[in-house]
């Protein structure tokens, strides 16, 4: 009975091994055809995830260009008063030019850089020719504020003109030192006239008046001693006289501008807006008179009326002795024709 109940024990035991041999081979089965199911779908996943991805990244490409905004520095005008043209460095000793500029630009602070423009001129071996400065009042408004107290808000514009003649051949360094007090140019003119030929028109019209006054010399001395001969000859000379001299100081002049440049300058600032406290003023009431001084006037008023119409029969009292008379004679008659 002992063996029976010892083969029955060691039966169960081989069953219950061989049952978890089978369980252990099947869940051994069942995990990898688990993981093989994974790597399949995380291979599909991966792909399908590359795909979406290339092609998100198509799209992005392609509309890149609308979404995205472009920035774009502001553009800021450049300051152009300097200019090559005022540059006088080669002289062929033939032509001559008069070299002038003329700008109008915008300034931070009017007063300050027209103190620096005309440093500027001065250390330059230049002449200031005209400093103007003009405070323009473009409108006021008084704000009463209390009984006896007012704000006046004032708008001005400060605007300044200046002209100077500085060496023609510093014409370019001095533009050069002026260009950097302009906030804005407003515009920049350069110009160089050629004198050339006027200089040598003046110099052939004085060698021609030169010997037209030595014929009118030789003509007085060798003349006849007639006065009016004389006298005509003279007016003649000096006639021919001025006319030199004019062609003298035309050429002076134009020789002057050829050495010495003319710059023409306008600047002006942004507008300037203050305020001033001020007492209030109260408004004067005319005077009018009460009732007692117009009834003393009107009374008076009366009384020379009266005096008038009084002076007026005294002037014409011969007239009411004359019209008197007429009227007895004139009602005598009338009663001495009733009685008839």
């Amino acid at each position: 009975m002992k063996n029976i109940t010892n083969l029955f024990i060691i039966a169960i035991i081989g069953f219950s091994g061989m049952l978890s041999c089978g369980n252990s081979n099947k869940s051994n089965l069942s995990e990898q055809s688990y993981e093989m199911s994974m790597t399949a779908v995380e291979d599909e996943k991966s792909s399908a995830d590359q795909a979406l991805d290339e092609a998100y990244e198509v799209v992005k490409k392609e509309k890149a260009p609308a979404t995205t905004l472009k920035f774009t520095p502001p553009q800021i005008i450049p300051n152009f008063i300097t200019s090559s043209a005022a540059v006088a460095t080669y002289d062929d000793g033939i032509h001559k030019f008069v070299r002038t500029a003329s700008t109008k630009f915008k300034v931070r602070e009017v007063v300050s850089a027209t103190q620096k423009i005309e440093d500027i001129a001065l250390k330059n071996r230049g002449f200031i020719i005209k400093s103007a400065i003009n405070n323009d009042n473009l409108y006021s408004e008084t704000v009463n504020i209390s009984k006896d107290s007012s704000i006046v808000n004032y708008s001005c514009n400060l605007i300044a003109t200046i002209e100077l003649k500085v060496p023609a051949l510093l014409l370019d360094s001095v533009l050069r030192q002026i260009a950097p007090l302009a906030v804005l140019v407003d515009y920049r003119t350069v110009d160089a006239q050629d004198v050339t030929v006027k200089l040598m028109s003046d110099q052939l019209a004085q060698i021609r008046l030169a010997k037209r006054q030595k014929r009118i010399s030789n003509a007085i001395s060798t003349t006849g001693r007639k006065l009016d001969d004389v006298m005509v000859a003279e007016d003649a000379l000096d006639a021919s006289l001025e006319d030199a001299d004019r062609k003298v100081i035309s050429e002076y002049m134009t020789n002057e501008q050829i050495a010495y440049s003319t710059i023409s300058i306008s600047m002006y600032q942004d507008r300037i807006e203050y305020s001033e406290k001020i007492l209030r003023k109260t408004a004067v009431k005319e005077y009018t008179q009460g009732f007692g001084s117009k009834l003393l006037d009107a009374l008076a008023g009366g009384w020379s009326i009266i005096s008038a119409i009084f002076l007026m029969l005294v002037y014409v009292w011969p007239l009411i002795i004359v019209s008197a008379i007429g009227v007895f004679i004139f009602l005598k008659i009338r009663k001495r024709n009733k009685q008839k």
